[in-house]
């Protein structure tokens, strides 16, 4: 099925697609409940940001010119109520038992749904996210510990997966810039579905639909990412001489490759739509800024016109005969 939405693009949706928004919509409550979500979007960028750096996997802020001057860090602008503090913990506390028994992703996900139930799509979709990224960034600190940090340190010697040491490094290097290249898409993903609805941009029922399977796909997304990581862990300590060693993570190379191409259709879908409503507000912002630059040289010409007037008739005023209608005149 294919419909067209008010930015002039068709976006297709498949019999399995519109099987697996019936079961989510069954999962969102009728009154969706909201937060403050951008400082916590930000917030989580960031933090797979520092990742990425931190393996060398992307150029700092600094290096790449990125950073404007005076630029805050984003987590002084991050205030988390304790409700969602307590709904962030219940995820990755969800997910990690559910990875650790090796449930289905798909089944995963309708739980978290349930847990989300009473958040907007778009709160849960940075909720999801924050989860992810506090135990990712949770992975790296105990697989890269900074140095002059003697407790991470010590934790990360029985922390660290055996296969950073043990398996080929042109693989493992391919299985993170495999999980960088899906979290990047998902990043943009969540940030097309933040500024649609900060910005209060009409959907029709196709684009509510696409953010609806949109979310779904990131959520499913971050299960199979923190199921990789887990993963992880269990390589390299396999018999040397039991032969192929490497398929596990080549398997899981494959698998993160698959649901970032999962996700391109709904993406570039809601790019275009994103771009469209962009240039829409920045012609009213440009249109609007006319308006008041023409309001301003009328305000100026107003005042100029009656300050000359009133010199020119400052010995006049006691006149009996004096013409107002110049005045009238300049003000229209």
């Amino acid at each position: 099925m294919g419909r067209t939405s008010h930015s002039g693009s068709a976006y297709s949706i498949s019999s399995h697609d519109e099987a697996i928004i019936h079961q989510i919509k069954a999962k969102h409550g009728l009154k969706s409940r909201e937060f403050n979500f951008k400082p916590l979007m930000l917030v989580v960028e960031d933090i797979f940001h520092q990742v990425f750096v931190s393996v060398g996997k992307q150029k700092s802020s600094e290096e790449a010119g990125n950073k404007e001057p005076g630029c805050s860090n984003p987590i002084e602008k991050l205030e988390l109520q304790n409700h969602i503090r307590c709904t962030i913990h219940r995820l990755a506390w969800e997910i990690t038992c559910k990875c650790a028994h090796r449930n289905d992703a798909h089944e995963t996900t309708l739980a978290l749904l349930d847990l989300l139930h009473d958040y907007s799509w778009e709160a849960k979709v940075v909720l999801i996210l924050g989860t992810f990224a506090m135990t990712y960034g949770e992975f790296w600190l105990t697989a890269q510990p900074l140095p002059g940090n003697p407790l991470l340190q010590a934790v990360s010697m029985l922390k660290q997966p055996p296969c950073f040491q043990q398996t080929k490094s042109a693989t493992l290097n391919s299985r993170f810039e495999s999980l960088q290249n899906l979290v990047e898409r998902m990043l943009d993903l969540a940030n097309y579905i933040v500024e649609l609805k900060e910005h209060k941009v009409y959907l029709d029922e196709i684009s509510k639909t696409a953010v609806q399977l949109a979310a779904y796909l990131i959520i499913v997304s971050v299960v199979t990412c923190i199921s990789s990581n887990m993963a992880l862990a269990k390589l390299g300590t396999e018999i040397p001489f039991y032969g192929n060693r490497y398929t596990s993570l080549d398997t899981e190379i494959r698998v993160l490759n698959k649901f970032h191409h999962m996700l391109t259709p709904v993406h570039d879908y809601l790019h275009e739509l994103y771009t469209a409503e962009k240039g829409r507000m920045s012609t009213g912002k440009v249109t609007r800024e006319k308006e008041h630059t023409v309001q301003r040289v009328r305000q100026e010409t107003v005042l100029q016109g009656a300050t000359v007037l009133a010199s020119r008739t400052r010995g006049k005023l006691e006149s009996p005969h004096l013409d107002h209608s110049s005045f009238y005149n300049v003000i229209t």
